[in-house]
């Protein structure tokens, strides 16, 4: 693959929506879930960008804020859902039909969040799977957007949504390469920038100053603020399901992640000829690999779908379960404290009994 070959990643569509935001900066972030897309959307929040009115709130699953706007992410999830797709989908159709449509409610949504904002940010992993319709929303607007990709080791993601939805590895892994091809496809053509998460946690103040070089944005009356993130909001809660240093695959899809990963890395570390020519060729060996095993992807995406029917049935039932035996506690409970009550009721009523007897 050549530097050449990156621009075929664009598909963009005829200019005709009026746009107030030519001039603005706007950044996208890109990354596949539980990758450090929710860190490194805050750190751009640090640098002064506009995030939207109504944001996630925080969750278990994600206790220091998601840093994500809900208008998109209910958009977005619109759109998978008219096609028929989830966001762990492992196909996505590339042919959407209504696409102009779409692309048209996308470009209405930016209007809407963000005029009146000269910096704002948009983040949500499930704008990968549908890219074309973005990237011809910001064509249509006129926007170049600054795009930005969070590089966290597949099998930390991996184990982290194994626990936060029971998806299998090798389904992660394949959904983390896809998320990562298609994004670095977008970064590589667009001039973006790639974030590596453990670099990020381990020097958070590095990655932010570069970042606002990047998007030239100057730092020095926002000091106070990047060292209260780099000191509060950065620590070890963050780094969940560590893989350590990792490099044993015992697949050919755990070995493409861990290429993929890799070249990545380095990459992001020194964009020089050859870590772009590595990182070409594995973004092109993984892109080998899911065209060359469609049959097989897609007899995985029907286990899946069975796999996560399964979940689902046994979750509502466990809930259910759980539900009665809190509604028995709660009885019992109050069992308990009418008869730990007793007692001081026939004491109570012994007191009256005796006012009575001797008024």
């Amino acid at each position: 693959m050549s530097n050449s070959d990156i621009k075929s990643s664009n598909n963009l569509m005829s200019k005709n929506i009026q746009n107030p935001l030519t001039n603005d900066k706007c950044v996208l972030i890109l990354g596949m879930h539980r990758s450090g897309t929710s860190v490194l959307s805050h750190a751009i929040d640090i640098l002064g960008a506009d995030l939207g009115d109504t944001l996630l709130k925080a969750s278990k699953d994600n206790q220091k804020g998601y840093f994500e706007n809900k208008r998109f992410l209910d958009l977005n999830n619109e759109i998978l859902h008219n096609i028929g797709c989830t966001w762990d989908n492992l196909i996505v159709p590339t042919l959407i039909p209504d696409a102009e449509i779409y692309t048209d409610k996308i470009s209405n949504a930016i209007i809407t969040e963000f005029t009146g904002s000269n910096f704002y940010s948009i983040k949500d992993p499930r704008i990968i799977r549908i890219k074309d319709l973005w990237v011809n929303a910001f064509s249509k607007l006129e926007i170049t957007p600054y795009f930005i990709i969070s590089n966290r080791h597949p099998f930390e993601v991996a184990r982290s949504l194994l626990k936060r939805n029971a998806i299998p590895k090798k389904t992660s892994l394949l959904l983390w390469i896809t998320h990562q091809i298609d994004g670095l496809l977008l970064v590589l053509n667009n001039n973006g920038l790639v974030i590596t998460y453990d670099n990020f946690l381990r020097d958070p103040h590095s990655t932010i100053h570069n970042i606002a070089h990047y998007l030239n944005i100057p730092t020095n009356n926002k000091d106070n603020d990047i060292a209260n993130f780099c000191h509060d909001f950065i620590d070890n809660k963050l780094k969940h399901n560590t893989a350590g240093h990792s490099k044993t695959a015992s697949n050919d899809i755990e070995r493409l992640s861990l290429e993929l990963y890799t070249s990545t890395t380095s990459y992001s570390e020194n964009k020089s000829d050859l870590s772009l020519q590595n990182l070409l060729s594995a973004i092109n060996n993984c892109k080998d690999f899911l065209a060359t095993n469609q049959e097989k992807i897609m007899e995985m995406q029907a286990d899946f779908i069975e796999h996560k029917e399964a979940v689902s049935f046994l979750s509502e039932k466990l809930q259910k379960i759980i539900s009665m035996h809190e509604a028995q506690n709660r009885k019992l409970r109050s069992e308990l404290r009418w008869i730990q009550s007793k007692p001081l009721i026939r004491f109570k009523n012994t007191i009256n009994r005796l006012v009575r007897h001797k008024s």
